[in-house]
């Protein structure tokens, strides 16, 4: 039941680089979210509300908007600060088992992990099994929140540690913002913390055997508001044109064009909408509905108007993601959070 097969494939077709890809048997998934299930519960308790990834009822959009927010804040105080960005190297392959697991419920991981083999396979060959002794398996419900665990000491060391001087905001001192093994620190006085900080992470590397390095979530972040669109928008909305240009002569029919905009192209949009403080302006929602309309159509003359298009089934309409729409709703839910004063909203300054 422990045993699996790491498959060889082509990550990036122009790089050739080479991904590994360990799926697990369907009996150690079953076991695996069961105790996932159990563990997520806790989870919210133990891990402090800088930690957005893997946490049920976290969003990874509080750490773009806190560390835009704090940029913000440090201009505004001509605060002299800085930003660092650390990011674990093959953070889940690098989890030592000793640093983690402990007794009682973690018996039961214990026993998940209790000498796993894997084996590689190479256009679909299988190879002789080999035991392994430390990383979380692909694919297994229980990694993500296991390396939550993991990466909370280094958190926590750098949040009481009295020589890293963070930016403070009421009675609030950011330090440190968490996605995973994506980390982001907020430091002032940096001659005297910039050395701690790099004290502290190699002292958790040795540790815990996990290996940062210095390079956030996809987002490029600018120092003024102003130039996020141009970072941000400007060459997503060029990447999803090119795409649309590259997929248009695909024989698709016109509900498989509609549900390609929805599975592919609306979900990079809509993580933008959520990350960005940023509302596209008219001009540019029509040019987004201008390729929509010419992908759908195939370079023909519309039958439908977009508007039309938009609307639901129910209402005579294709369900076409309407760009105006999304943007507003991904806004609207920060100020539902601002209104109500959510505690796990960290980016409120």
């Amino acid at each position: 039941m422990t045993a699996n097969i790491a498959q060889m494939m082509d990550e990036k077709l122009d790089k050739m680089a080479l991904d590994i890809t360990a799926n697990i048997s369907q009996s150690l998934k079953e076991v695996t979210e069961r105790v996932a299930q159990r563990l997520e519960k806790v989870l919210p308790n133990i891990i402090n509300v800088d930690q957005s990834g893997f946490v049920v009822g976290r969003n990874s959009c509080n750490n773009i908007r806190r560390l835009l927010n704090v940029i913000q804040l440090s201009h505004q105080q001509k605060l002299p600060s800085m930003v660092m960005s650390l990011d674990a190297e093959k953070a889940f392959d690098r989890v030592e088992w000793p640093f983690l697991l402990g007794q009682t419920f973690c018996s039961w991981v214990k026993l998940l992990y209790n000498r796993p083999l894997a084996a590689v396979g190479i256009n679909w060959q299988t190879f002789s099994y080999f035991p392994l002794a430390r990383g979380t398996r692909q694919g297994c419900p229980l990694s993500p929140l296991l390396f939550a665990m993991v990466i909370e000491p280094l958190a926590e060391a750098i949040r009481n540690s009295p020589d890293i001087a963070g930016i403070c905001a009421g009675e609030k001192d950011h330090k440190i913002a968490l996605y995973a093994d994506d980390i982001l620190l907020f430091v002032t006085n940096q001659q005297t913390s910039v050395p701690v900080v790099l004290e502290i992470v190699n002292q958790f590397n040795e540790f815990s055997g996990s290996h940062q390095g210095f390079t956030y979530l996809g987002i490029s972040i600018t120092l003024s508001l102003e130039a996020l669109y141009k970072a941000n928008f400007v060459p997503l909305l060029k990447c999803i044109r090119d795409d649309l240009d590259r997929w248009i002569s695909l024989p698709l029919s016109l509900l498989g064009r509609i549900s390609l905009l929805k599975m592919n192209i609306l979900p990079r949009l809509l993580y933008h909408f959520q990350m960005v403080p940023i509302l596209l302006n008219n001009k540019t929602i029509t040019r987004v509905n201008s390729c929509f309309s010419t992908f759908i159509w195939n370079r023909k003359k519309p039958r439908l108007k977009m508007a039309k298009l938009q609307m639901s089934v129910e209402e005579g309409g294709l369900g076409v993601p309407n760009i105006r729409l999304y943007q507003l709703a991904a806004q609207f839910g920060y100020i539902v959070d601002w209104i109500n004063g959510d505690p796990e909203s960290v980016w409120l300054i």
